[in-house]
């Protein structure tokens, strides 16, 4: 009978000892795959976030070359124009250079109404550019809310099952013990 006790009692510590080993096995094993999950989210967050702002500056870029260009031409065709409306002026009499300075005013304001025109739509070109970036930081932003907010609530779940795991076995140790007490 002792004999029993004592195999009962090495069969028991044996076998709790393997369901032990076996929760912390599989706890290590969730862990390990939530920091997995973890740093694959933040690499493709960095990853999109990094192909994002190179898209947006190769765009920038570009757009300030070609208004420059374009800006660059006026300036040559200007200039252009007024050495052409000097050299005529010299050969003209007065009133060939009032209407010349006449021209030439008209040549100013238009390409000023122009320059004024570029202006405007490069200057709403930005304003779209700052509220598309003010968006996708409001989508991050909710993004990151609702990514801490799911792992918030894993964690939460993964919590509960500790704690349950924890009585569970505060459990088996009471009738582990009160069994001990019986057979004595």
């Amino acid at each position: 009978l002792n004999l029993m006790k004592k195999e009962l009692e090495f069969v028991n510590r044996v076998s709790n000892d393997k369901a032990i080993r076996d929760e912390k096995r599989l706890l290590k094993a969730k862990l390990r795959e939530k920091k997995l999950t973890t740093a694959r989210v933040r690499k493709y967050h960095q990853d999109y976030c990094k192909r994002t702002k190179a898209r947006m500056c190769n765009k920038n870029y570009k757009e300030e070359v070609m208004f420059k260009q374009l800006f660059e031409k006026g300036l040559k065709v200007q200039k252009e124009n007024l050495l052409e409306a000097k050299k005529l002026a010299k050969e003209d009499n007065e009133r060939a250079r009032i209407k010349h300075d006449k021209d030439m005013k008209e040549l100013e304001k238009y390409y000023t109404d122009q320059f004024d025109m570029m202006s405007t739509e490069l200057d709403k070109s930005k304003k779209d550019k700052e509220i598309l970036q003010q968006e996708k930081r409001i989508r991050l932003s909710k993004q990151k809310i609702q990514q801490r907010q799911k792992m918030k609530e894993e964690i939460e779940v993964l919590q509960e099952n500790l704690v349950r795991s924890d009585e569970h076995l505060h459990y088996k140790e009471m009738e582990f013990d009160k069994a001990l007490q019986n057979i004595h």
